[in-house]
């Protein structure tokens, strides 16, 4: 069967009223059925599900599709792994190319499973684990939060995962392929995470896709490790704690984006719940696609300025690209010299004033430059208008570019009309 056949046959076994009625209290209206949406909170149900048409719409999110977007939006899922979930619950069999490769991720979910908690309990129970608690006290952070975080520590030493794991029949080619260890000069393979806090990365629907690892002060080797691309882990899809969060960020309508996994930590363990981290300040437009699925917006909360590192700047937009994703970022600003985990530590309030002050990441721009420079000159004022089309450039929408364009003409006294040609040079 052809894998249109394949949806085909699992859509005709599973009528949308019976899935999304599984979640949500559907009622008759008419020829529909209607409810409360699970996506956002509402009071008065938008959520509409046409039987005829097998498919489901809400009016106040906007969300909306077929049995498979459903399940995928409701369960945090990629297509495929609603495909092979709704086709076991239909009874329905994939090809078997299919289930060779869900069998592949199945095991390399397991083998990553298997690490997290092995990781877990040299953590907690063994004398190695012993500097990596220190650590993690010292930086404040309570058991409770150690445990929601399911943090671990991965031993300084060649292989004690890779024998632990290979004796419970895992593979060296698995290992490898699940990110967890590399080819050995002598054969064989090594751990990849050696003296190392050890981070899971799990994906919407709470499974384990990766690691990151944070070296002990005083060991030699990158500070931070994440996982190499694997058929699990693709950071540039990819947020850290988007499992724990989602919740809080359908909530406020905000994601909050940081750096890292301690920044992370640090906001859910003060009750800022609606914090990810990107695992670095390269934001790409996967994540920020990841992260508006429960939100309105993404407020990014970096170490460097933006504004400031023109490369990161730079990079930032073109990896957004021209189109909505950029109208979906805005800026926090961070006091100059603290970062997000000793802000929320020191002045959760400022923390909070922060968010609900960050700036939509084109005004932050164009503010920013306009900051350093001269506007009592024709150079200073030209300059900021250079940096602020080169920017304006990536706004895909044409009335937002109008009112930034408007923002603009007013900072550098120049005729809108003036820099609407310039743009469009």
């Amino acid at each position: 069967m052809t894998s249109s056949g394949i949806v085909a046959d699992i859509k005709s076994k599973l009528p949308v009223v019976e899935l999304v009625g599984e979640t949500v209290a559907l009622k008759r209206a008419g020829s529909a059925y209607k409810g409360l949406c699970p996506f956002h909170a509402e009071k008065t149900p938008s959520f509409i599900v046409n039987p005829d048409r097998e498919s489901w719409h809400c009016f106040g999110c906007g969300k909306g599709g077929d049995v498979f977007t459903f399940v995928m939006e409701r369960d945090g899922l990629e297509f495929r792994e609603a495909l092979t979930r709704l086709a076991e619950k239909a009874g329905v069999e994939l090809s078997a190319q299919s289930a060779r490769e869900d069998r592949r991720r199945a095991r390399l979910r397991e083998a990553l499973e298997a690490a997290v908690s092995w990781y877990r309990e040299v953590l907690l129970r063994t004398p190695q684990g012993e500097r990596a608690r220190t650590y993690l006290q010292e930086r404040g952070f309570s058991e409770e939060t150690l445990d929601r975080f399911s943090i671990g520590y991965a031993p300084n030493a060649w292989e004690p995962l890779s024998k632990r794991l290979g004796s419970r029949g895992f593979s060296d080619e698995e290992l490898v392929s699940a990110g967890l260890a590399g080819p050995s000069n002598r054969g064989g393979v090594i751990d990849k995470f050696r003296g190392r806090v050890i981070f899971p990365i799990r994906d919407q629907a709470g499974k384990a896709i990766g690691l990151g690892g944070r070296i002990l002060p005083g060991l030699e080797g990158p500070k931070y490790l994440n996982s190499p691309a694997t058929p699990l882990f693709d950071k540039s899809r990819t947020l850290f704690a988007i499992d724990l969060a989602k919740a809080s960020i359908r909530k406020t309508k905000l994601s909050v984006i940081v750096e890292g996994y301690t920044d992370v930590m640090a906001a859910h363990q003060a009750g800022f719940t609606n914090v990810v981290a990107s695992l670095g300040t390269a934001l790409t437009g996967g994540q920020v696609e990841l992260a508006t699925r429960y939100a309105d917006a993404v407020a990014l909360a970096y170490d460097v300025d933006l504004a400031g590192e023109a490369a990161t700047q730079r990079g930032l937009l073109e990896e957004l690209g021209p189109d909505a994703a950029v109208s979906k970022v805005r800026v926090i600003r961070i006091p100059a010299g603290k970062d997000p985990d000793e802000l929320i530590r020191t002045d959760p309030d400022a923390w909070r004033r922060a968010v609900e002050e960050a700036k939509p990441v084109i005004e932050y721009f164009i503010d920013r430059a306009a900051a350093e420079s001269d506007l009592s000159t024709i150079s200073g004022r030209r300059d900021v208008a250079g940096r602020a089309l080169a920017v304006l450039k990536r706004v895909g929408d044409r009335v937002e570019q109008d009112l930034y364009l408007q923002h603009l003409a007013r900072l550098v006294n120049v005729d809108e009309r003036t820099l609407r040609e310039a743009l469009e040079r």
